[in-house]
This record gives C-alpha cells, structure tokens and sequence, in this order.
C-alpha cells in the first residue's frame, strides 16, 4: 500500500508537471486539491500495526462509603448527644478494582461544619496521607496541620466479606464527647493493600463526607 502510495505520487506529480502549462491557472488549485485528496484516500487505507488494546482506557477506580443504621439499611444523616461518642457502621464498596484485596482501610475526619473549608483536592491528599503513614505504621504527618483543620480523626480496617463484591464492613467510634451543640462533617478517604503488598489510594465516587449533628 505504502509502494503504490509513492508510485501514486510520482506519477500524479509528474502528470501534473507537464499539464500546468496547457490548462488555465485558475483551475490549477483545484488540480491539486483533487490530488492532495486522492493522496489522502490511499493514505488513510494503510494497514498500521498497533497493538490490539493500544486504545483501552482501563475504568477509573474509585469507592462508596455508606453509614448503615441498626436495621442494615443506609442513613444519610446522624445525630448524637452532647457529650457522647459517635458509633458508626460502615460499609466501603470498591468501584472496578483489578486486584485481589488484602486489607482495606479508611481515614475519618470529623469537624465541625463551619470550619473554613480546604480545597477538595487538598483535603483528599492530606487524608491520603494520613492514610499512607498509618497503613506504613508510622506517624511523621505536621501535627501543625492537624491543629489548623481541627476535628477528630478515626483509623479504620474493613472485613473483606466478598472478594467478588469487593466491599468491607466495619464498625468505629468517633470521639465526639468534646463537640458542643452544632452541625458536623465527617471527611473520609480509603486505600486498601492488594495481595502482592501495592497501595491503592480510592477517589470518593460520590459524596466525599456526611453530615451529623449534635444535640
């Protein structure tokens, strides 16, 4: 294809060459654009070798944290009593993970709403990083920081219930017992630890935090 590509453009070229001079210059451009087009058709037929998934996008891998109520079903919104701990049952549900799953773990940050906000980037890669060191069992983070976003903050490890259904159920309490009469957020991020000890870091598919109350 590419041989009869060059012997195309040798020829027409030549051909073109000679008629120049016996055809009106007006017509000449569009001479050649007939033949910058027929050069194109035979170009876009070439057979290029690429590799048979060279344009696969691989789904983007990401998790849900659910609050569960006593009963098992979801509950968007929690209230607690001055003074208390805050229980929760989570549940984390992975999103397109290619590997097997060692352990599963999940960072909670709890505040209170009317802290001025961090970017959302920025608040991911912070709990990314607490996440990191805590999964490394070391603690180097700026407790600077900390100081400045304030809150509680809760290490979690999910039971792997089911492989298939990638998806972890935990329990953890929040300590709250400090937080005056307000309206809260709990900030989360979550990684787990495939089966050959890689580090995988979960973008919230949907809601990145949950609202709670204190009454």
């Amino acid at each position: 294809m590419i041989l009869n590509l060059r012997t195309e453009v040798v020829t027409s070229s030549r051909s073109l060459d000679g008629d120049h001079k016996k055809i009106d210059k007006s017509k000449i451009l569009s001479h050649s654009s007939k033949l910058m087009f027929s050069f194109l058709s035979i170009w876009i037929r070439i057979p290029w070798r690429t590799p048979k998934h060279f344009f696969q996008m691989r789904p983007c891998v990401g998790s849900e944290l659910f609050l569960l109520g006593e009963d098992g079903e979801k509950v968007n919104r929690l209230s607690v009593s001055s003074g208390f701990l805050l229980h929760l049952n989570l549940c984390l549900q992975l999103k397109n993970m290619p590997s097997k799953i060692s352990k599963l773990y999940c960072v909670l940050h709890a505040r209170s709403s009317k802290t001025p906000s961090q970017d959302e980037v920025d608040d991911m890669i912070y709990l990314n990083q607490k996440l990191l060191e805590h999964t490394r069992g070391n603690n180097i983070h700026d407790d600077d920081d900390d100081d400045i976003r304030g809150g509680v903050f809760s290490f979690v490890c999910f039971e792997v219930k089911s492989e298939k259904w990638q998806q972890g159920f935990s329990t953890c309490l929040l300590d709250t017992s400090a937080f005056p009469v307000g309206s809260y957020e709990i900030k989360w991020h979550s990684c787990c630890i495939d089966n050959e000890g890689s580090y995988w870091s979960f973008i919230p598919v949907l809601a990145s935090s949950f609202a709670f109350s204190m009454v």
